[in-house]
Protein backbone atom coordinates (compact mmCIF):
# COMPACT_ATOMS: atom_id res chain seq x y z
CA UNK A 1 0.00 0.00 0.00
CA UNK A 2 1.75 3.21 -1.11
CA UNK A 3 1.90 6.22 1.17
CA UNK A 4 1.82 9.56 -0.61
CA UNK A 5 3.28 12.58 1.21
CA UNK A 6 3.00 16.26 0.29
CA UNK A 7 3.92 18.92 2.83
CA UNK A 8 3.32 16.49 5.69
CA UNK A 9 -0.07 15.46 4.25
CA UNK A 10 -0.46 11.72 3.77
CA UNK A 11 -2.79 9.75 1.54
CA UNK A 12 -3.11 6.01 2.14
CA UNK A 13 -4.22 3.81 -0.76
CA UNK A 14 -4.93 0.21 0.15
CA UNK A 15 -5.77 -3.18 -1.28
CA UNK A 16 -6.72 -5.20 1.85
CA UNK A 17 -7.14 -8.51 0.00
CA UNK A 18 -3.86 -8.38 -1.93
CA UNK A 19 -0.76 -10.20 -0.67
CA UNK A 20 2.45 -9.54 -2.62
CA UNK A 21 5.31 -11.94 -3.08
CA UNK A 22 8.61 -10.57 -1.65
CA UNK A 23 10.12 -9.90 -5.09
CA UNK A 24 6.91 -8.28 -6.32
CA UNK A 25 6.97 -5.95 -3.32
CA UNK A 26 10.58 -5.01 -4.08
CA UNK A 27 9.66 -4.29 -7.72
CA UNK A 28 6.65 -2.20 -6.72
CA UNK A 29 8.72 -0.18 -4.28
CA UNK A 30 11.23 0.55 -7.03
CA UNK A 31 8.45 1.70 -9.37
CA UNK A 32 6.94 3.92 -6.68
CA UNK A 33 10.31 5.55 -6.02
CA UNK A 34 10.30 6.79 -9.63
CA UNK A 35 7.04 8.71 -9.17
CA UNK A 36 7.83 12.37 -8.44
CA UNK A 37 4.38 13.96 -8.79
CA UNK A 38 0.78 12.84 -8.48
CA UNK A 39 -1.93 14.57 -10.53
CA UNK A 40 -0.68 18.09 -11.23
CA UNK A 41 3.05 18.44 -11.95
CA UNK A 42 3.60 20.75 -8.95
CA UNK A 43 2.13 18.13 -6.58
CA UNK A 44 5.45 16.64 -5.51
CA UNK A 45 5.24 13.28 -3.75
CA UNK A 46 7.25 10.45 -2.27
CA UNK A 47 5.69 7.00 -2.37
CA UNK A 48 6.53 3.61 -0.86
CA UNK A 49 4.94 0.29 0.09
CA UNK A 50 3.62 -0.22 3.62
CA UNK A 51 2.77 -3.67 4.95
CA UNK A 52 0.79 -4.78 7.95
CA UNK A 53 -1.63 -1.84 7.98
CA UNK A 54 -4.94 -2.80 9.61
CA UNK A 55 -8.05 -1.19 11.08
CA UNK A 56 -8.11 1.74 8.65
CA UNK A 57 -11.27 3.85 8.58
CA UNK A 58 -11.36 4.34 4.79
CA UNK A 59 -13.09 7.53 3.66
CA UNK A 60 -13.25 6.50 -0.02
CA UNK A 61 -13.99 2.95 -1.21
CA UNK A 62 -15.48 1.05 -4.17
CA UNK A 63 -19.21 1.71 -4.18
CA UNK A 64 -19.95 -2.03 -4.14
CA UNK A 65 -18.05 -2.34 -0.83
CA UNK A 66 -19.68 0.61 0.92
CA UNK A 67 -20.00 -0.07 4.68
CA UNK A 68 -23.39 0.19 6.33
CA UNK A 69 -24.35 3.30 8.26
CA UNK A 70 -22.09 5.61 6.25
CA UNK A 71 -23.63 8.50 4.36
CA UNK A 72 -21.74 8.71 1.09
CA UNK A 73 -21.92 10.03 -2.45
CA UNK A 74 -20.78 8.44 -5.71
CA UNK A 75 -17.77 9.74 -7.63
CA UNK A 76 -16.14 8.06 -10.61
CA UNK A 77 -12.43 7.34 -10.34
CA UNK A 78 -10.14 6.69 -13.31
CA UNK A 79 -8.67 3.19 -13.06
CA UNK A 80 -6.85 0.79 -15.40
CA UNK A 81 -8.77 -2.18 -16.74
CA UNK A 82 -7.66 -5.66 -15.74
CA UNK A 83 -5.74 -7.91 -18.13
CA UNK A 84 -8.68 -10.25 -18.63
CA UNK A 85 -11.17 -7.44 -19.22
CA UNK A 86 -8.88 -5.76 -21.73
CA UNK A 87 -8.09 -8.99 -23.62
CA UNK A 88 -11.80 -9.62 -24.05
CA UNK A 89 -11.96 -6.46 -26.15
CA UNK A 90 -8.45 -5.26 -27.04
CA UNK A 91 -7.73 -2.01 -28.81
CA UNK A 92 -6.90 -2.39 -32.49
CA UNK A 93 -4.55 0.02 -34.20
CA UNK A 94 -3.04 0.43 -37.65
CA UNK A 95 0.66 -0.47 -37.56
CA UNK A 96 3.16 2.15 -38.69
CA UNK A 97 5.02 1.02 -41.82
CA UNK A 98 7.01 2.62 -44.57
CA UNK A 99 5.54 2.53 -48.05
CA UNK A 100 1.99 1.53 -48.94
CA UNK A 101 -0.31 -0.23 -46.49
CA UNK A 102 -3.89 -1.36 -46.57
CA UNK A 103 -6.38 0.33 -44.25
CA UNK A 104 -7.77 -3.09 -43.40
CA UNK A 105 -4.47 -4.13 -41.79
CA UNK A 106 -4.73 -3.72 -38.02
CA UNK A 107 -2.97 -5.09 -34.97
CA UNK A 108 -4.05 -5.60 -31.38
CA UNK A 109 -2.31 -3.37 -28.87
CA UNK A 110 -0.98 -5.42 -25.91
CA UNK A 111 -2.41 -4.64 -22.48
CA UNK A 112 0.91 -3.41 -21.05
CA UNK A 113 1.44 -1.12 -24.05
CA UNK A 114 -2.10 0.22 -23.59
CA UNK A 115 -1.32 1.05 -19.94
CA UNK A 116 1.80 2.96 -21.02
CA UNK A 117 -0.01 5.23 -23.47
CA UNK A 118 1.31 8.79 -23.58
CA UNK A 119 -0.48 12.06 -24.28
CA UNK A 120 0.97 11.99 -27.81
CA UNK A 121 -0.57 8.56 -28.38
CA UNK A 122 -3.92 9.82 -27.14
CA UNK A 123 -3.88 12.90 -29.38
CA UNK A 124 -2.77 11.03 -32.50
CA UNK A 125 -5.52 8.40 -32.03
CA UNK A 126 -8.23 11.10 -31.63
CA UNK A 127 -9.54 9.19 -28.61
CA UNK A 128 -10.82 10.89 -25.48
CA UNK A 129 -9.60 8.11 -23.14
CA UNK A 130 -6.65 5.68 -23.18
CA UNK A 131 -7.59 2.15 -24.33
CA UNK A 132 -6.91 0.39 -20.97
CA UNK A 133 -9.00 2.89 -19.03
CA UNK A 134 -12.25 2.69 -17.10
CA UNK A 135 -14.18 4.82 -14.64
CA UNK A 136 -15.03 2.93 -11.47
CA UNK A 137 -17.78 4.20 -9.11
CA UNK A 138 -16.39 4.96 -5.65
CA UNK A 139 -18.20 6.10 -2.56
CA UNK A 140 -16.93 8.95 -0.45
CA UNK A 141 -18.33 10.59 2.63
CA UNK A 142 -20.61 13.54 1.94
CA UNK A 143 -18.67 15.37 4.65
CA UNK A 144 -15.19 14.64 3.24
CA UNK A 145 -14.50 18.23 2.17
CA UNK A 146 -15.74 19.84 5.38
CA UNK A 147 -12.85 21.40 7.27
CA UNK A 148 -12.89 22.81 10.77
CA UNK A 149 -10.73 25.93 10.56
CA UNK A 150 -7.90 25.91 13.05
CA UNK A 151 -7.60 28.99 15.20
CA UNK A 152 -4.68 31.08 14.04
CA UNK A 153 -3.12 33.93 15.94
CA UNK A 154 -1.70 36.35 13.40
CA UNK A 155 0.59 37.80 16.06
CA UNK A 156 2.51 34.54 16.09
CA UNK A 157 3.35 34.66 12.38
CA UNK A 158 6.98 35.18 11.49
CA UNK A 159 7.56 38.82 10.45
CA UNK A 160 8.39 39.33 6.78
CA UNK A 161 10.55 42.31 5.91
CA UNK A 162 11.71 41.43 2.42
CA UNK A 163 11.23 39.20 -0.60
CA UNK A 164 13.59 38.25 -3.42
CA UNK A 165 12.42 37.40 -6.96
CA UNK A 166 14.20 36.02 -10.00
CA UNK A 167 13.46 37.92 -13.22
CA UNK A 168 13.15 35.94 -16.45
CA UNK A 169 12.44 37.09 -20.00
CA UNK A 170 13.75 36.71 -23.53
CA UNK A 171 14.43 40.45 -23.35
CA UNK A 172 15.58 41.39 -19.86
CA UNK A 173 16.00 45.14 -19.25
CA UNK A 174 19.47 46.66 -18.95
CA UNK A 175 20.75 47.99 -15.64
CA UNK A 176 20.29 51.51 -17.03
CA UNK A 177 16.51 50.95 -16.76
CA UNK A 178 16.61 50.25 -13.02
CA UNK A 179 14.46 53.24 -12.03
CA UNK A 180 11.93 52.59 -14.81
CA UNK A 181 11.48 48.93 -13.78
CA UNK A 182 11.14 49.84 -10.09
CA UNK A 183 8.40 52.38 -10.88
CA UNK A 184 6.56 49.74 -12.92
CA UNK A 185 6.81 47.28 -10.00
CA UNK A 186 5.33 49.90 -7.64
CA UNK A 187 2.40 50.56 -9.99
CA UNK A 188 1.77 46.83 -10.40
CA UNK A 189 1.88 46.17 -6.65
CA UNK A 190 -0.52 49.03 -5.95
CA UNK A 191 -2.95 47.60 -8.50
CA UNK A 192 -2.72 44.11 -7.00
CA UNK A 193 -3.21 45.42 -3.47
CA UNK A 194 -6.16 47.53 -4.57
CA UNK A 195 -7.90 44.38 -5.87
CA UNK A 196 -7.15 42.57 -2.61
CA UNK A 197 -8.46 45.25 -0.22
CA UNK A 198 -11.22 46.40 -2.59
CA UNK A 199 -10.77 50.10 -1.84
CA UNK A 200 -8.29 52.57 -3.42
CA UNK A 201 -8.22 54.50 -0.14
CA UNK A 202 -6.75 51.46 1.64
CA UNK A 203 -3.83 50.77 -0.69
CA UNK A 204 -0.75 50.05 1.42
CA UNK A 205 1.37 53.06 2.27
CA UNK A 206 4.40 50.78 2.06
CA UNK A 207 3.71 50.41 -1.67
CA UNK A 208 2.42 53.91 -2.46
CA UNK A 209 4.93 55.78 -0.30
CA UNK A 210 2.16 58.11 0.83
CA UNK A 211 0.35 58.42 4.13
CA UNK A 212 -2.86 60.48 4.33
CA UNK A 213 -2.04 61.80 0.86
CA UNK A 214 1.42 63.03 1.85
CA UNK A 215 4.83 61.45 1.22
CA UNK A 216 5.95 59.18 4.06
CA UNK A 217 8.95 60.27 6.10
CA UNK A 218 11.65 58.22 7.80
CA UNK A 219 12.10 55.78 4.91
CA UNK A 220 9.29 53.56 6.28
CA UNK A 221 7.92 52.54 2.88
CA UNK A 222 9.23 49.72 0.70
CA UNK A 223 12.51 49.78 -1.19
CA UNK A 224 12.01 48.34 -4.70
CA UNK A 225 15.45 47.36 -5.96
CA UNK A 226 15.97 45.66 -9.34
CA UNK A 227 19.37 43.96 -9.22
CA UNK A 228 21.91 42.66 -11.73
CA UNK A 229 23.24 39.93 -9.48
CA UNK A 230 25.60 38.29 -11.97
CA UNK A 231 26.94 41.67 -13.19
CA UNK A 232 26.36 40.98 -16.90
CA UNK A 233 24.56 44.28 -17.50
CA UNK A 234 20.98 42.87 -17.40
CA UNK A 235 18.58 43.01 -14.47
CA UNK A 236 17.97 39.44 -13.26
CA UNK A 237 16.64 39.79 -9.68
CA UNK A 238 14.27 42.01 -7.75
CA UNK A 239 14.50 42.77 -4.03
CA UNK A 240 11.61 44.41 -2.19
CA UNK A 241 12.11 45.12 1.49
CA UNK A 242 10.82 47.43 4.19
CA UNK A 243 11.92 48.47 7.68
CA UNK A 244 8.50 47.46 9.00
CA UNK A 245 7.13 43.95 8.52
CA UNK A 246 4.63 43.45 5.70
CA UNK A 247 1.11 42.59 6.89
CA UNK A 248 -1.06 39.77 5.56
CA UNK A 249 -2.63 41.64 2.64
CA UNK A 250 0.74 43.13 1.63
CA UNK A 251 2.34 39.68 1.67
CA UNK A 252 -0.52 38.39 -0.46
CA UNK A 253 0.08 41.18 -2.99
CA UNK A 254 3.80 40.42 -3.09
CA UNK A 255 3.00 36.74 -3.58
CA UNK A 256 0.79 37.60 -6.58
CA UNK A 257 3.47 39.69 -8.29
CA UNK A 258 4.33 37.27 -11.10
CA UNK A 259 4.89 39.36 -14.23
CA UNK A 260 5.78 42.85 -15.44
CA UNK A 261 4.68 44.42 -18.71
CA UNK A 262 7.33 45.81 -21.10
CA UNK A 263 6.80 48.44 -23.82
CA UNK A 264 7.61 48.31 -27.55
CA UNK A 265 6.29 44.76 -27.98
CA UNK A 266 8.93 43.20 -25.71
CA UNK A 267 7.88 40.02 -23.89
CA UNK A 268 6.73 40.32 -20.29
CA UNK A 269 9.16 39.77 -17.43
CA UNK A 270 8.31 36.75 -15.27
CA UNK A 271 8.82 37.30 -11.53
CA UNK A 272 9.52 34.08 -9.64
CA UNK A 273 9.41 34.44 -5.86
CA UNK A 274 12.53 32.84 -4.36
CA UNK A 275 12.63 33.58 -0.64
CA UNK A 276 11.18 35.69 2.17
CA UNK A 277 13.33 37.12 4.97
CA UNK A 278 15.34 40.05 6.19
CA UNK A 279 17.90 41.83 4.02
CA UNK A 280 20.74 40.17 5.94
CA UNK A 281 19.21 36.79 5.10
CA UNK A 282 18.57 37.59 1.43
CA UNK A 283 22.04 39.05 0.73
CA UNK A 284 25.20 38.37 2.72
CA UNK A 285 26.60 41.34 4.70
CA UNK A 286 29.87 42.76 3.38
CA UNK A 287 32.40 45.34 4.68
CA UNK A 288 32.95 46.92 1.24
CA UNK A 289 30.24 47.98 -1.24
CA UNK A 290 30.31 49.80 -4.56
CA UNK A 291 27.79 51.66 -6.72
CA UNK A 292 25.80 49.70 -9.29
CA UNK A 293 23.45 52.61 -10.05
CA UNK A 294 24.28 56.34 -9.83
CA UNK A 295 24.04 58.13 -6.51
CA UNK A 296 22.07 61.36 -6.95
CA UNK A 297 22.50 63.74 -4.00
CA UNK A 298 19.14 64.83 -2.56
CA UNK A 299 20.48 68.33 -1.81
CA UNK A 300 21.91 70.85 -4.26
CA UNK A 301 25.47 72.06 -4.01
CA UNK A 302 26.03 75.75 -3.44
CA UNK A 303 28.88 78.01 -2.49
CA UNK A 304 29.92 77.80 1.11
CA UNK A 305 29.65 74.02 1.28
CA UNK A 306 33.34 73.45 0.55
CA UNK A 307 35.03 71.75 -2.40
CA UNK A 308 32.51 69.90 -4.59
CA UNK A 309 34.18 66.46 -4.40
CA UNK A 310 34.47 66.63 -0.62
CA UNK A 311 30.86 67.79 -0.38
CA UNK A 312 29.68 64.80 -2.45
CA UNK A 313 31.52 62.36 -0.18
CA UNK A 314 30.01 64.02 2.89
CA UNK A 315 26.57 63.72 1.28
CA UNK A 316 27.14 59.96 0.98
CA UNK A 317 28.18 59.76 4.64
CA UNK A 318 25.20 61.91 5.62
CA UNK A 319 22.80 59.62 3.74
CA UNK A 320 24.31 56.58 5.49
CA UNK A 321 23.41 58.08 8.86
CA UNK A 322 19.86 58.85 7.67
CA UNK A 323 19.39 55.22 6.69
CA UNK A 324 20.65 53.84 10.00
CA UNK A 325 24.00 52.69 8.62
CA UNK A 326 27.35 53.01 10.42
CA UNK A 327 29.80 55.73 9.41
CA UNK A 328 31.91 54.49 6.44
CA UNK A 329 35.63 54.63 7.19
CA UNK A 330 36.45 55.29 3.54
CA UNK A 331 34.56 56.65 0.51
CA UNK A 332 36.14 56.81 -2.95
CA UNK A 333 34.85 57.87 -6.38
CA UNK A 334 34.46 55.31 -9.17
CA UNK A 335 33.98 56.71 -12.71
CA UNK A 336 31.66 54.05 -14.19
CA UNK A 337 29.99 50.67 -13.69
CA UNK A 338 32.18 47.86 -14.99
CA UNK A 339 30.32 44.72 -16.00
CA UNK A 340 31.68 41.18 -16.12
CA UNK A 341 30.73 40.93 -19.81
CA UNK A 342 33.24 43.68 -20.62
CA UNK A 343 30.52 46.30 -21.15
CA UNK A 344 30.94 49.43 -19.06
CA UNK A 345 28.10 51.83 -18.25
CA UNK A 346 28.61 55.52 -17.61
CA UNK A 347 26.46 56.95 -14.85
CA UNK A 348 24.96 59.39 -17.40
CA UNK A 349 23.46 56.41 -19.29
CA UNK A 350 21.10 55.60 -16.40
CA UNK A 351 17.70 57.19 -16.06
CA UNK A 352 18.08 59.48 -13.03
CA UNK A 353 14.72 61.18 -12.58
CA UNK A 354 11.23 60.14 -11.62
CA UNK A 355 8.26 61.32 -13.65
CA UNK A 356 7.85 65.07 -13.32
CA UNK A 357 11.35 65.64 -11.87
CA UNK A 358 14.37 67.11 -13.61
CA UNK A 359 17.24 64.73 -14.36
CA UNK A 360 20.33 65.34 -12.25
CA UNK A 361 23.91 64.16 -12.56
CA UNK A 362 24.72 60.92 -10.76
CA UNK A 363 27.99 59.66 -9.33
CA UNK A 364 29.56 56.37 -8.31
CA UNK A 365 31.39 55.49 -5.10
CA UNK A 366 33.02 52.65 -3.26
CA UNK A 367 32.47 52.53 0.51
CA UNK A 368 34.26 50.56 3.20
CA UNK A 369 32.92 49.99 6.72
CA UNK A 370 34.64 48.80 9.88
CA UNK A 371 32.22 45.84 10.08
CA UNK A 372 30.17 43.99 7.42
CA UNK A 373 26.83 45.69 6.74
CA UNK A 374 23.69 44.04 5.30
CA UNK A 375 22.96 44.94 1.72
CA UNK A 376 21.99 46.02 -0.80
CA UNK A 377 22.26 49.65 0.34
CA UNK A 378 20.28 52.40 -1.42
CA UNK A 379 21.01 56.08 -0.71
CA UNK A 380 20.06 59.51 -2.00
CA UNK A 381 17.39 60.67 -4.43
CA UNK A 382 15.26 57.81 -5.81
CA UNK A 383 16.77 55.30 -3.38
CA UNK A 384 13.41 53.55 -2.94
CA UNK A 385 13.42 52.90 -6.72
CA UNK A 386 16.94 51.57 -7.17
CA UNK A 387 19.03 54.72 -7.53
CA UNK A 388 22.06 55.07 -5.30
CA UNK A 389 22.27 51.29 -5.07
CA UNK A 390 25.41 49.74 -3.56
CA UNK A 391 26.25 46.04 -3.78
CA UNK A 392 29.16 44.05 -2.27
CA UNK A 393 32.30 45.08 -4.13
Amino acid sequence: MPLWSYRRTRVLMGWPDVLLEPQAEVDLNELLSLINFFGRSESWVRARVLSGITDVAWNCFPAADAPEGVEFEITRVACPTSLSTYNARPYETIPTRTGKRKKSETMQLPWLAALAWTIDDLLSSLRSDPPAFQRVPYGRSVHCFEVTPARRDVHHEMPSYGVLYALESKALPQVTSTLEIAERVRTTLMGIHKRIVGDPAHISAKFSGKEAGKPMVGHRHAYILPVDQDRDGWLDHLLIYCRESFNQSERLALDQLNSLWQPDGKPDIRCTLLIWGKTGELFKPAPKVSSVTPFVPPRHYRRGRGEFGDWLIEEVRRECSYHGLPHPIQVNFIPKLSGKSGRDFRWLEFRRNRQGDRAQIGYGFEMEFAQPVPGPIALGYGCHFGLGLFMPA
